[in-house]
Protein backbone atom coordinates (compact mmCIF):
# COMPACT_ATOMS: atom_id res chain seq x y z
CA UNK A 1 0.00 0.00 0.00
CA UNK A 2 0.88 3.37 -0.65
CA UNK A 3 0.50 5.86 2.02
CA UNK A 4 -0.10 9.62 2.20
CA UNK A 5 1.43 12.19 4.51
CA UNK A 6 -1.35 11.38 6.90
CA UNK A 7 -0.85 7.80 6.97
CA UNK A 8 -3.90 7.04 4.70
CA UNK A 9 -3.83 4.52 2.16
CA UNK A 10 -5.93 5.12 -1.04
CA UNK A 11 -5.59 1.37 -1.65
CA UNK A 12 -7.32 0.44 1.93
CA UNK A 13 -10.13 3.21 1.33
CA UNK A 14 -11.01 1.78 -2.22
CA UNK A 15 -11.34 -1.77 -1.30
CA UNK A 16 -13.52 -0.71 1.64
CA UNK A 17 -15.99 1.49 -0.44
CA UNK A 18 -15.94 -1.60 -3.09
CA UNK A 19 -17.10 -3.97 -0.07
CA UNK A 20 -19.28 -1.54 1.66
CA UNK A 21 -21.37 -2.01 -1.78
CA UNK A 22 -21.54 -5.56 -1.57
CA UNK A 23 -21.81 -6.34 2.07
CA UNK A 24 -22.82 -3.21 4.07
CA UNK A 25 -23.53 -4.58 7.43
CA UNK A 26 -20.40 -5.78 7.65
CA UNK A 27 -18.74 -2.30 6.95
CA UNK A 28 -20.43 -0.37 9.54
CA UNK A 29 -17.38 -0.95 11.99
CA UNK A 30 -15.14 0.45 9.15
CA UNK A 31 -17.38 3.41 7.88
CA UNK A 32 -17.80 4.25 12.05
CA UNK A 33 -13.76 4.09 12.22
CA UNK A 34 -13.00 6.25 8.82
CA UNK A 35 -15.93 8.52 10.03
CA UNK A 36 -13.53 8.94 13.28
CA UNK A 37 -15.73 7.63 16.23
CA UNK A 38 -13.41 6.15 19.04
CA UNK A 39 -15.83 3.18 19.73
CA UNK A 40 -17.19 1.43 16.86
CA UNK A 41 -19.55 -0.88 18.63
CA UNK A 42 -21.32 2.33 20.11
CA UNK A 43 -24.48 2.92 18.52
CA UNK A 44 -25.04 5.72 16.51
CA UNK A 45 -27.70 7.19 15.83
CA UNK A 46 -28.29 10.59 13.23
CA UNK A 47 -30.27 13.67 14.52
CA UNK A 48 -34.21 13.87 14.11
CA UNK A 49 -36.71 16.66 13.36
CA UNK A 50 -39.47 14.20 13.91
CA UNK A 51 -40.03 13.58 17.38
CA UNK A 52 -40.54 16.83 17.29
CA UNK A 53 -44.29 18.17 17.37
CA UNK A 54 -44.89 20.90 14.87
CA UNK A 55 -47.74 23.00 13.88
CA UNK A 56 -48.90 22.74 10.32
CA UNK A 57 -47.11 26.05 9.96
CA UNK A 58 -43.87 24.92 11.33
CA UNK A 59 -43.35 21.96 9.24
CA UNK A 60 -44.03 23.99 5.87
CA UNK A 61 -41.61 26.26 7.19
CA UNK A 62 -39.10 23.02 7.74
CA UNK A 63 -40.00 22.41 4.04
CA UNK A 64 -39.29 25.48 3.29
CA UNK A 65 -35.66 25.72 4.61
CA UNK A 66 -34.55 21.97 3.01
CA UNK A 67 -35.73 23.63 -0.41
CA UNK A 68 -33.80 26.95 0.49
CA UNK A 69 -30.71 25.04 1.94
CA UNK A 70 -30.24 22.04 -0.43
CA UNK A 71 -30.59 21.42 -4.67
CA UNK A 72 -32.87 18.71 -4.68
CA UNK A 73 -32.82 16.39 -7.32
CA UNK A 74 -36.12 15.94 -9.37
CA UNK A 75 -36.77 12.28 -8.34
CA UNK A 76 -39.99 11.20 -6.77
CA UNK A 77 -37.87 9.80 -4.09
CA UNK A 78 -37.24 13.08 -2.77
CA UNK A 79 -40.64 14.69 -3.23
CA UNK A 80 -42.91 15.14 -0.15
CA UNK A 81 -43.69 11.32 0.76
CA UNK A 82 -40.77 9.64 -1.63
CA UNK A 83 -38.93 7.48 0.81
CA UNK A 84 -35.68 9.51 0.70
CA UNK A 85 -37.77 12.59 1.93
CA UNK A 86 -36.46 11.73 5.86
CA UNK A 87 -32.64 12.15 4.47
CA UNK A 88 -33.75 15.83 3.91
CA UNK A 89 -34.59 16.40 7.19
CA UNK A 90 -31.65 14.56 8.85
CA UNK A 91 -29.68 16.46 6.91
CA UNK A 92 -31.02 19.44 8.09
CA UNK A 93 -30.88 18.62 11.65
CA UNK A 94 -27.36 17.71 11.40
CA UNK A 95 -26.48 20.80 10.30
CA UNK A 96 -28.67 22.70 12.91
CA UNK A 97 -27.15 20.37 15.44
CA UNK A 98 -23.85 21.04 14.07
CA UNK A 99 -24.13 24.84 13.92
CA UNK A 100 -23.28 25.79 16.82
CA UNK A 101 -19.63 24.49 16.31
CA UNK A 102 -19.40 25.50 12.86
CA UNK A 103 -19.58 28.83 14.43
CA UNK A 104 -17.23 28.61 16.14
CA UNK A 105 -14.47 27.20 14.09
CA UNK A 106 -15.39 29.38 11.49
CA UNK A 107 -15.08 32.31 13.83
CA UNK A 108 -18.92 33.63 14.21
CA UNK A 109 -21.93 33.65 11.13
CA UNK A 110 -20.10 35.19 8.90
CA UNK A 111 -18.55 32.28 7.03
CA UNK A 112 -20.15 31.34 3.70
CA UNK A 113 -22.03 28.05 5.10
CA UNK A 114 -23.31 29.54 8.23
CA UNK A 115 -24.75 32.45 6.99
CA UNK A 116 -26.46 30.04 4.32
CA UNK A 117 -27.79 28.26 7.23
CA UNK A 118 -29.16 31.52 8.73
CA UNK A 119 -30.17 33.44 5.78
CA UNK A 120 -32.23 29.93 4.75
CA UNK A 121 -34.01 29.57 8.22
CA UNK A 122 -34.92 33.50 8.54
CA UNK A 123 -36.28 33.61 5.50
CA UNK A 124 -38.80 30.56 6.54
CA UNK A 125 -40.35 33.20 8.97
Amino acid sequence: HEFDSEGQSGITFFTYAINAIEDVAMTVPGGLCLAGYNNVSEKVFPPRLDHIVFTTEEHEMIELAIAKLFHIPPIPEFKKGGILRPLLKTLLASLLQHLPQMEKDFNGSEHQLTRKIWNAMRGCK
